[in-house]
């Protein structure tokens, strides 16, 4: 019987792993959590990647631009209106 190479055993393996994490996840928390979850350690990152800023910075930029200097509540109104 052929050999299946180390690399390819241990990729199996850690799918597996995280498959069973998954589950007992889902089982414990439910589908709103995973939700959460997937969209700040999967989505998130990759949009970072993709767009070269974090959501931090993309706030800020469209503070700068819609907000006026010195005044809070515009401020609070910029992150509104983006958070929308």
């Amino acid at each position: 019987m052929p050999e299946a190479p180390p690399l390819l055993l241990a990729a199996v393996l850690l799918g597996l792993v995280l498959l069973v994490v998954l589950l007992l996840l889902l089982r414990h928390w439910g589908w709103g959590l995973c939700l959460i979850g997937w969209n700040e350690f999967i989505l998130q990152p990759i949009h970072n990647l993709l767009m070269g800023d974090t959501k931090e910075q993309r706030i800020l930029n469209h503070v700068l631009q819609h907000a006026e200097p010195g005044n809070a509540q515009s401020v609070l109104e910029a992150i509104d209106t983006y958070c929308e």
